[in-house]
Order: C-alpha cells, then structure tokens, then sequence
C-alpha cells in the first residue's frame, strides 16, 4: 500500500529532524513543508514543492532522498526555487542510481499556493484572514482538480456546479475572479454570479426578549450561563467571547472593547444595560477553550454553538446577535452606530436585520415613539 510506505518514510525524515513531509495527492507526489518565499524576501511560510514525482514505490524513494537534500539545501541557506522552477526538472535518485525526468507545467495546486502567499503579502495573518482564507478562498478552490491545468473551462465549471442565486455561487465567483486575476486567464464570471442578497434569504425565528431572559436563567452551566448572557446582552460574534478586555468587564465598566475579531477592536454598549448587573457579567467565567490561545476564531466560534447545542437552547449563539441589533432599532440608536458595534458596514446592517424585522416590531416602535412626552404635537 502506497499510503503505508509514504507514512513510513514520513517517519524516517522526522527520525532525521527533517520537517518537510511528502503528500500524495492523484498519482503524483509532493513535499509540503516550511519553504523560503519564491520572491527571496520575507518569511518562510508553509507551501508545496511539486516535483512530478510518479506515486509508486521507486519514485517514493526518489522524493524521499530529494527531501534530504533540500532540507540539507536550507539548513545551509543555498536552497534555491529556480532549480525546481523549470520546465524539465532533473531529480536525484540515490537508492536506484536512476535519473528520473519529468515534464512539469503549473497546475492549479501551483497557482492556488502562489496566490496563498500573495494574499497573505497583501493581508497580515491574523485568525480573522486566516478565516477568510480557509472558509472562502480555501474551500472554493478545492472544487477544482489541483493537479490538472488552471483554465477558464475547468473554473466555470466548478461555478457552473454551484446553486444559482445562491450565497455559495456568489462567493465562488469572488475567489476565483482574484485567482483568474492572478494568474493572468481572462474570464468573465459576472454572468454567473446570480441575484443572491441577504433580503432573499427565509427570516430567522428571532426570540423574544422575554425568552431569552427566562433560557439565560436556567443555564445551569455557570461558565455558559456568563457566555449567553454576554452574547445577549451584547450582541458579539461567537468567538468574540474570546477576545475581549476583561478587566474593564471585571471592573464592572457595561461599555466593553472587543479587541480582535472579525472585524477588529470596537466598543459596544449592553442592551439591556440592567442585564449586566441582573446576570453579574463582571464575574467572568470562561469555557476552557480560552486556555488555548492557539485556537482559530473558526474553533472558538464552534465551541460556543456545540455548547448550544448540548444545553438544547431553542435559539442559537448568531439568533442573540440579531436579537440585539432588532433591539437597537426598538431602542432609537441609530443605525450607523449600530453597525458599527456590530462590527459590519451599514449597507450589511440595513440589509440583513431591516430584513428580519418583523410587524410587530415596527408596532412596538411606533407605540414607544408615540409615548414620548417630547414628541411633537399636532395643531388643532
């Protein structure tokens, strides 16, 4: 078995101190490891090195023995892309006195890892980037077939096998317009990209404040019991729980600072404000994932909603996000500072929540504006 003896030989090279790992992936193999960057500036990041290598046992001893090499190469800073760059590669087979040579053209693997280290020159790698890349750019680009050629045809198709009108359409279109970009194919994807639009999209069951109140109640996790409380009274994504200051909350201060996330640092303010000390959110108590700090915003975001699922709450961790920005309208504050400590832009804001408002909502709205003693009155 192939897999066996690759995974054997992985142990070999680790047994040697040797980081690079070879991977199969269709009838090729390759190494993966921490390389030196293609351009020679900046910092060594984790990428394939494609050597056409045949998945059979003789070419897993060939790769195999080009490992040793090329980590000796790196260790001793002569390790040079150019001498794996060209069309026909010589690779060196030390266990059957061979030469083997094979004819190598980029494929999609090379250019979706090219563009991995453009987009990560272009953005600093923090949990929030490194999210984008790995939900929307990562996993568009594995619809398609690394090892063949990266055309137009084979793009539109994997477009074309998405859901029209669909948000999964739409962000295919997005990641692979950047990478056509990229590498220089011209294709026109805006024909495919369809009418999607959050106002399309079936409302949410949003519950009511009454219901959240009496299910933060009868948590009977204490650690939890804190986190609902603070997704409810503040309306923050799931892992920003993770990512908040908290000796100001332990200091009792209701106005808190989220300083990282999706969307960077904010300040957001509690509504209710009589929430936090009703559900004494300056005792903070955290689930042990913040013990982690090697967690992705993605790992922490779904502890939060398991944990959800596990109490059997009757609404989710992004049903209380909502909750709070319906609220706000209810409240009066206005809606770009809304959006603001909801860590999006307006436009988002508008078409997202207004969406979800329902009738009832506008009537609470309208009765609390009507009750103001400082409203204007009609002549008579």
């Amino acid at each position: 078995m192939i897999d066996d003896l690759i995974s054997a030989a992985n142990q070999r090279l680790k047994a040697q101190n040797i980081t690079l790992r070879i991977n199969k992936r269709g009838e090729l193999l390759f190494l993966r490891g921490l390389l030196p960057p293609k351009s020679g500036m900046g910092k060594f990041t984790r990428q394939d090195l494609r050597l056409g290598t045949p998945a059979t046992s003789d070419g897993l001893m060939q790769i195999e023995a080009e490992a040793i090499i090329i980590a000796a190469q790196i260790n001793a800073g002569t390790f040079s892309w150019a001498a794996y760059q060209k069309n026909v590669p010589q690779l060196l087979d030390s266990y059957t006195n061979e030469k083997f040579i094979k004819i190598q053209t980029k494929n999609a693997g090379d250019w979706i890892s090219d563009f991995e280290q453009f987009y990560f020159n272009r953005r600093k790698q923090t949990n929030a980037s490194l999210l984008t890349w790995k939900k929307d750019y990562l996993a568009t680009f594995r619809k398609l077939d690394w090892d063949k050629e990266l055309t137009a045809k084979a793009i539109e198709q994997v477009v074309l096998n998405t859901p029209p009108d669909s948000r999964v359409r739409q962000r295919c279109c997005t990641c692979f317009k950047a990478l056509a970009r990229f590498a220089g194919i011209e294709i026109d994807l805006s024909q495919w990209t369809g009418k999607y639009s959050p106002k399309l999209v079936k409302p949410r069951n949003i519950p009511s404040d009454k219901v959240i109140a009496k299910e933060i109640n009868a948590v009977t996790y204490p650690r939890w019991k804190w986190c609902v409380a603070m997704l409810a009274t503040y309306g923050l994504r799931n892992h920003e729980l993770f990512h908040l200051n908290y000796d100001d909350i332990a200091r009792g201060e209701t106005i808190i600072s989220v300083y990282e996330g999706k969307t960077g640092f904010r300040r957001v303010y509690p509504i209710y404000p009589e929430w936090f000390s009703y559900f004494e959110l300056n005792n903070i108590v955290l689930p042990p994932s913040r013990s982690n700090a090697k967690h992705s915003n993605d790992g922490l975001g779904n502890t939060v909603s398991q944990a959800f699922r596990r109490m059997e709450l009757p609404f989710t961790a992004y049903d209380l996000r909502h909750a709070w920005a319906i609220r706000s309208l209810l409240f009066g504050l206005d809606v770009s500072l809304a959006a603001q400590m909801m860590g999006h832009s307006l436009k988002v804001h508008h078409d997202t929540y207004h969406h979800w408002i329902t009738e009832k909502h506008y009537q609470q709205a309208f009765e609390r504006l009507m009750q103001r003693e400082d409203r204007p009155k009609p002549p008579f």
